[in-house]
């Protein structure tokens, strides 16, 4: 493992198509070469730790620093297909990402995105072909946007091509096997909104919402579908002492009856449990840890975060982590 450290006042960070997507404390959006980053700070040889400062960067800036949403901070950001979604306290956004037209562009981002919802939403998610995106919006529940054209989505009311999932409290959601999602809301009380993929007559791609089950039903009957596609996934259930977090082996099809993370306290503490496929990532009040699927620690931050987020391709496995005066990464 690598780790890159960044210095700088930022707010949120995103990885898209090479370039870093770093949003400062003013609301001001920059996008930068990751690759040439990486590689410049890749010069210090035999080093475990990269140490670099945002302006030493400067000459791998794409295209002029924006606003994009009058420079108010965003709650949570997304890329479906070609757009930038931007979640902030006056609604939900769409502008258009890069692309070979926006490479012309002065600003290599749209600089004045379309308001599509006059919501309050509280994270997005987009589902693993790109193609949709889940909505949390706390009390008013969990709602989805699809824009492919290939994938038609049954089974859901809809207005303005906003799907409802479901009126369940949500705070965060990710998409699961066969477009499912998983949602949970602040005392991660979670629920399983389960979709069935099928063909129509034509033979395009039919989505259909089935069933809604609550912690005890997935529990029972539905963790393989919570595993997706991967070999590893977990579970995390509050007790009267804290959190337990249980590993899902797919491939044994069973839940491993010892929890591979015990964490004391309230449940005010933990903000959220999140699989990934290196293991666990455990976010709480003050810190973050990333737990590989042994229990074996990997990653420990111990200071509040910001803001985290982990990509993965073909060729990288990534943990961004935004602190108070830099940006963390993790290259796994």
């Amino acid at each position: 493992m690598r780790k890159y450290d960044i210095k700088g006042d930022f707010f949120d960070v995103q990885l898209h198509k090479g370039y870093l997507y770093i949003w400062d404390m003013d609301g001001v959006l920059s996008l930068y070469d990751w690759k040439a980053v990486k590689d410049t700070m890749n010069l210090v040889p035999r080093a475990a730790t990269m140490h670099g400062d945002i302006r030493a960067f400067a000459r791998f800036r794409k295209g002029l620093p924006v606003e994009v949403v009058g420079g108010l901070f965003p709650t949570d950001t997304a890329f479906i297909g070609n757009y930038l979604y931007t979640a902030v306290e006056t609604g939900l956004y769409r502008g258009s990402a890069v692309t070979e037209s926006y490479r012309q562009s002065p600003y290599f981002t749209s600089s004045r995105p379309r308001k599509v919802w006059d919501c309050t939403p509280l994270s997005l998610t987009a589902n693993y072909n790109g193609l949709q995106l889940a909505v949390s919006t706390g009390e008013e529940g969990l709602f989805e946007i699809n824009l492919s054209k290939d994938v038609e989505t049954r089974g859901l009311n809809q207005r303005h091509g906003i799907y409802r999932v479901s009126a369940k409290k949500a705070i965060r959601s990710r998409y699961v096997k066969g477009g499912s999602i998983y949602s949970t809301d602040e005392d991660l009380n979670k629920y399983y909104h389960e979709f069935r993929l099928s063909k129509n007559i034509q033979g395009k791609s039919v989505r259909t919402f089935i069933q809604e089950y609550d912690f005890d039903s997935i529990v029972r009957d539905k963790w393989e579908a919570i595993a997706g596609t991967e070999n590893f996934s977990s579970l995390s259930r509050i007790t009267k002492k804290g959190v337990e977090v249980y590993p899902i082996y797919r491939n044994q099809r069973a839940i491993r009856q010892k929890p591979i993370v015990k964490m004391e306290g309230t449940k005010r503490r933990l903000i959220a449990v999140e699989s990934v496929s290196e293991g666990i990532i455990v976010e709480y009040e003050n810190g973050l840890q990333l737990i590989g699927r042994h229990g074996e620690q990997l990653v420990k931050v111990n200071t509040p975060v910001t803001r985290w987020r982990w990509f993965q391709t073909d060729g990288e496995k990534l943990l961004l982590v935004v602190l108070e005066d830099r940006l963390e990464i993790y290259e796994m």
